[in-house]
């Protein structure tokens, strides 16, 4: 029985082949097709190039993101074990790095693609 599966797949792979190498010799031949062929290609490689850049941004400004809160927990600690002559560049430095680390997040998050489409 598994023998009958298997020569059966077998046979709709080279089928498949078979189909698809037909279309690529009607294609090399056709100049016509071929420039349609190519011109697919490149709209594929393009949307790809824009969705996994657009995919990364995101990523990228969620791992932002999430660590500001960390990022906030670890400067009050520090400005609560250190002496009160720090607080105040402590609590500058905190607020600029979160207003720069969330621009840059929301931002990310908020686009999503190189040329904002989805």
């Amino acid at each position: 029985m598994l023998a009958v599966r298997i020569r059966a797949v077998g046979w709709d792979v080279i089928e498949k082949l078979l189909t698809l190498y037909f279309i690529l010799k009607e294609a090399s031949e056709n100049r016509k097709l071929l420039l349609k062929g190519a011109r697919l290609a490149l709209k594929v490689a393009r949307w790809t190039l824009i969705k996994s850049v657009g995919a990364s941004i995101v990523f990228l400004s969620t791992v932002v993101l999430c660590v500001l809160p960390i990022a906030s927990w670890f400067f009050v600690q520090a400005g609560l074990t250190g002496s009160p002559a720090q607080l105040v560049p402590l609590t500058f430095g905190a607020s600029v790095a979160i207003l720069l680390y969330g621009f840059v997040g929301l931002v990310g998050l908020g686009n999503g693609t190189v040329d904002g489409r989805t």
